[in-house]
């Protein structure tokens, strides 16, 4: 049934606000207004998707208007407490804010907004008491205890930042913000190796939070690691949080877009090195000019030891005679990824396919497990491995 009155297509627009779908939901409040001019609630819903759609002037305009229909609109004053929050006017954004938890006391979006401005502010105690306040009222929302991790690593309660990190990832272990703010702390408190994994993490939840990427580029330089790239120097101004190592559940995240691709081309290397291509291919020409193989959308390399398990059979290995890989190879392109994870205590790697055929690395001689999962699907290629016993995940040019 379509939307007729008012309020329904204000609840339809709520609906694609809350999905990220901007302009059909600029479409369907301002529908709502046609039927109901003076509709506060939809006004302030309309604020809301311009400003998620980069309209700023417009988004303004709106809650201006909800606030002089309505002054005593407590969600209208919240909004347009956020909006002064992400324009920079912080002592705006606490008066609306304030004003908003006099109409409603005790609201949780609004404790925690008016922490974030108080932090922006630099007064982390009132910040560490909004969030706190709002905690109380919400303790199932892990932003708040980042927002509060954050003051409190500003105030130097790095045990209590990390706690608050800590608390975050267990409500939403995907957070990439708590990642990135525990691994800055644990930087700061020279703890590397951990810090490492934190910002590491971080990155396969949000590429995006660039002072994580900072944090592993310092890290790794202070523990020595001879790959570490360019350091930038690593400040408080990143909001940044992270978990406790890389390890299965990250190998997973990082892994998930290789669910469903299928093997679409499997090529022999130098010595035992066998390189699986998933998805569409990229053609690639070699130095001399002439074709190379192609790259997938992610690809494996094994330079160890591995082998092609069929159901009931090893259908082929490394040391086998290589003039038996290729038919084992056909097996492989027969395939689509249904799962992809780590094994062992220095972790080896498993691909299962669609129609029975594993693959599996295994190194046999000493160092690390040799295999590297490639995702070339960005602007810069990921790729995760293994280092000193540990997954690690590097960012840049894989060449």
């Amino acid at each position: 049934m379509q939307p007729e009155s008012a309020e329904d297509f204000n609840l339809r627009g709520l609906k694609r606000l809350v999905e990220g779908a901007f302009d059909q939901a600029i479409s369907d409040f301002e529908q709502a207004l046609a039927r109901k001019p003076r509709y506060v609630e939809a006004l302030v819903n309309r604020g809301n998707a311009y400003s998620g759609a980069g309209h700023r002037d417009r988004a303004r305009a709106d809650l201006e208007k909800a606030i002089e229909i309505d002054p005593n609109c407590a969600g209208a004053h919240i909004a347009r407490g956020y909006f002064k929050c992400e324009a920079g006017d912080y002592h705006g954004a606490i008066a609306d804010l304030s004003r908003a938890l006099g109409l409603a006391p005790g609201d949780a979006t609004a404790l925690s907004g008016r922490g974030m401005a108080q932090s922006l502010l630099g007064d982390f105690d009132r910040a560490v008491e909004d969030y706190s306040a709002a905690i109380g009222v919400k303790p199932g929302a892990p932003e708040f205890y980042v927002g509060r991790g954050d003051a409190l690593a500003q105030q130097g309660k790095y045990s209590a930042a990390i706690d608050d990190y800590s608390l975050a990832l267990r409500l939403n272990p995907r957070l990439g913000g708590a990642y990135a703010g525990r691994a800055l702390v644990r930087y700061k408190c020279a703890d590397y190796e951990e810090a490492a994994d934190d910002a590491e993490n971080a990155l396969i939840a949000d590429p995006s939070i660039a002072g994580a990427r900072q944090i592993l580029s310092n890290a790794r330089r202070a523990l020595g690691d001879s790959m570490a790239t360019t350091a930038a120097p690593v400040d408080g101004s990143s909001s940044i949080k992270g978990p406790d190592s890389i390890g299965a559940i990250s190998f997973e995240r990082f892994a998930a877009p290789l669910l469903a691709l299928p093997v679409s081309h499997v090529w022999q290397g130098h010595g035992s090195a066998v390189f699986l291509e998933f998805g569409k291919l990229t053609p690639r020409t070699k130095h001399d000019g002439s074709p190379g193989n192609p790259d997938g959308e992610m690809s494996l390399m094994c330079e160890g030891s591995w082998r092609i398990e069929g159901r009931r059979t090893i259908l082929c290995g490394s040391w086998n005679n290589e003039k038996e890989w290729p038919p084992a190879f056909a097996f492989l392109k027969a395939g689509r990824v249904i799962q992809a994870r780590v094994f062992g205590h220095l972790p080896e790697l498993e691909i299962v396919l669609s129609n029975g055929v594993r693959f599996l690395s295994f190194q046999t001689y000493d160092g690390d497990p040799a295999w590297t999962l490639f995702d070339r699907r960005g602007s810069e290629p990921r790729w995760i491995h293994v280092r000193r016993g540990r997954l690690r995940i590097e960012i840049g040019s894989d060449a």
